[in-house]
């Protein structure tokens, strides 16, 4: 070849490595192409964390294989096969029943459910289920009751739970083994309308703890989620290449950043420069963010959903709060449950769990338990101005009321009571005295809300020292510190530096 061709190809080559422009056929890249949402039965666009179908591993996350075996998801955890029901990826739960007992309610073994906590948690939806083998025979047909063979002689069996009171099921049975089950499913057990095998079949919920935020960006950026195997990090799968957090190239308009030319031509996000308002709340800033304010400028797990002339809402372990109030200066915000912003009564019964990571209860906090679904012969008990109007959504009442422990205690029902949920809501210590003035007093106390401190990155400590401000690399999803010149892991160079952001009196943790 000619010294001049060589030169033209190198040139060509050079244009080709620098240009910004990105032209990929799905097959350039093979993880790409793999990991693309897989079906199995009646259940579709299975992706990550879970992988199967003849996937490699890395489209998924360790311990999320799922196996279609005759049109059914088989899920696999500590060595117990289980039916994959229903994937829900926006609250990360899974509904599964056990696939040993799915149409034989004998186990040829008997084994206790176990979950791998590192993975997944029970979600309060579920009751500590037992089923009871080998038992004596009863004297009356009990809806719980089941027949079990065994050494082919036919021995009564039960299925018992917190919600079912009425005897000491287990004296009398020799053999046991622990089955999660939902609780809505064992009411209607108990009202006949499900058999004991029904009840197994419904399953049980689960949430997996796989943090999902840099799957959603990923998504975002028209890439595909997965694992890096070597590194034991989340992988984006972009049609050139893997990348760790988004695939090149233009982003959604929630991702741009709105930048603005500097000195010297350096560009910078204008949206951080200011603080913004989110429906009714004015003079936010870094950790949050929104739709309308650049992720760039807040960090994960503090976007806002806005609305004008209403208070915006933020989601924490899939729950909505609605944010009363934010001071900078203090690091902290008062919340309120949004699904208990109208009244008391919730078709909802999961506690309050905060991320821990983000946020910490403050001082002076008591938690006031809610309970629903009670036994007559509890709510009986309980004063009238205590009692909670709550119906379900067939209209049948839920026989719901609110109490401490040592309101129970007083009543005699502490450790007694015979409720099928409880939810648990933080109030603070000093508005008790108003809520025990009737319902209306509680529903005005639980949309005060109550104190949570957020945490701020130690980074954004000597960021705005050094004159920069507080964000987010949008790629890495690290913290990244604003500068005049360009972003940088933790603080500006140079102590010339000057901050062209607006002033705050801020305290960082």
């Amino acid at each position: 070849m000619k010294p001049s061709s060589i030169l033209s190809l190198r040139i060509i080559l050079l244009s080709i490595s620098f240009s910004p422009t990105y032209v990929y056929s799905v097959d350039d890249y093979e993880p790409y192409s793999n990991c693309t949402p897989f079906s199995c039965g009646n259940m579709s666009s299975i992706s990550y964390p879970f992988w199967g179908n003849g996937q490699p591993d890395y489209c998924g996350l360790p311990g999320f294989r799922i196996d279609c075996e005759e049109g059914i998801s088989i899920l696999d955890i500590m060595s117990l096969k289980y039916h994959v029901i229903d994937i829900d990826p926006e609250s990360q739960i899974l509904r599964i029943a056990r696939a040993d007992l799915l149409d034989k309610i004998c186990p040829v073994q008997y084994l206790n459910t176990d979950l791998n906590i590192t993975l997944f948690n029970y979600t309060s939806n579920d009751e500590n289920g037992t089923l009871l083998y080998n038992c004596d025979l009863s004297e009356s047909q009990l809806p719980n009751e089941f027949v079990c063979p065994i050494n082919d002689i036919p021995r009564e069996a039960y299925l018992t739970s917190p919600s079912i009171f009425k005897r000491d099921f287990a004296s009398g049975c020799n053999i046991s083994i622990l089955v999660p089950v939902l609780g809505r499913a064992v009411m209607r057990l108990l009202r006949a309308e499900l058999t004991v095998l029904q009840v197994l079949n419904e399953g049980f919920e689960i949430r997996w703890l796989a943090d999902q935020i840099k799957c959603r960006e990923c998504l975002r950026s028209s890439g595909r989620c997965g694992y890096n195997m070597t590194t034991n990090q989340f992988s984006c799968f972009c049609p050139d290449q893997a990348y760790a957090g988004t695939c090149p190239g233009p982003l959604p308009p929630t991702s741009q950043l709105d930048p603005v030319e500097m000195p010297h031509g350096e560009t910078i996000s204008a949206d951080c420069r200011k603080p913004f308002s989110c429906g009714n709340l004015t003079d936010l800033y870094y950790p949050f963010w929104s739709d309308e304010r650049s992720r760039v400028c807040g960090y994960e797990g503090f976007k806002l959903e806005c609305e004008e002339g209403q208070l915006p809402n933020i989601t924490i372990r899939g729950e909505e709060f609605r944010v009363i109030s934010v001071n900078h200066n203090q690091s902290t915000m008062a919340i309120a449950r949004a699904d208990y912003w109208a009244n008391a009564c919730t078709q909802n019964f999961a506690d309050i769990i905060l991320n821990e990571t983000l946020f910490n209860y403050t001082q002076h906090i008591q938690n006031l338990s809610l309970y629903y679904n009670c036994e007559i012969e509890t709510i009986s008990k309980i004063p009238p101005e205590k009692r909670l109007p709550c119906s379900s959504a067939n209209g049948e009442s839920l026989n719901a009321f609110y109490a401490t422990d040592e309101l129970l205690e007083e009543w005699g029902l502490l450790n007694r009571y015979e409720c099928l949920n409880t939810v648990k809501i933080p109030v603070p210590v000093d508005t008790l005295g108003e809520i025990w003035r009737g319902v209306d007093a509680l529903e005005r106390v639980l949309r005060q809300g109550f104190n949570v401190s957020y945490r701020i990155q130690q980074e954004c400590v000597p960021c705005v020292a050094s004159g920069g401000i507080c964000g987010t690399n949008t790629t890495t999803f690290n913290f990244t510190c604003l500068c005049r010149d360009q972003p940088h892991d933790s603080w500006c160079s140079g102590r010339h530096e000057q901050s062209i952001f607006r002033s705050h009196n801020i305290t960082y943790e």
